[in-house]
């Protein structure tokens, strides 16, 4: 059937790594696999991958735009903190459902804790509908990000996600019904803007 993972620690510090086209049978990105792979330009993620694992492309310096394909359950805790040279994030949307004890609703993504913390050139994030859950922090200190639409269907938010950003106006969906703080829905913002 072919590789289905890519190790965690792959190509960790890879620093002459510019490219690379991850194959269609590929369903995980282990933790820290492109870690500090400061020369890579361009990665392709197939749609079938489910997971990109903690610190997956921590500190990829030069990596400029990310698409994130329609199968992701959850991209990791830091998996792109520190991508100084990342401007655009693109989530595809997945149009299956699942069922749930509150019935049924699209495929749910999470966004881990910090996972694109420090990018401080980012400027576009695409969310597609899917994503259910941003943890703490996960926008922190992108500096650059001026707009972050968040989609109808989101439930929780974590504190501080979009602390020292340059959002200034943010609408809260009315699915959102919890966060990582000890406010409830009130306090979702907190430290955030």
């Amino acid at each position: 059937a072919g590789v289905t993972n890519i190790g965690e620690y792959a190509f960790e510090y890879c620093s002459n790594l510019v490219s690379i086209k991850i194959p269609n049978t590929i369903t995980s990105i282990g933790d820290y696999a492109f870690d500090e792979c400061s020369s890579l330009i361009s990665i392709e993620i197939p749609e079938s991958v489910t997971e990109i694992g903690e610190k997956a492309f921590d500190g990829c310096a030069a990596l400029e735009e990310i698409e994130i394909g329609k199968e992701i359950n959850r991209v990791g805790n830091s998996a792109f903190q520190g991508c100084t040279g990342l401007k655009k994030v693109r989530f595809q949307k997945n149009d299956k459902t699942v069922i749930t004890n509150a019935g049924k609703k699209l495929y749910p993504v999470t966004i881990g804790r910090q996972a694109f913390a420090g990018c401080i050139t980012l400027t576009e994030v695409k969310l597609s509908v899917n994503i259910n859950t941003i943890e703490p922090m996960a926008f922190s200190g992108c500096k650059e990000l001026k707009e972050l639409n968040l989609p109808e269907g989101l439930e929780n938010i974590g504190y501080g996600f979009i602390a020292n950003t340059g959002i200034t106006n943010l609408t809260v969906p009315s699915t959102v019904t919890g966060g990582d703080c000890d406010y409830g829905r009130e306090g979702i913002l907190e430290g955030s803007v």
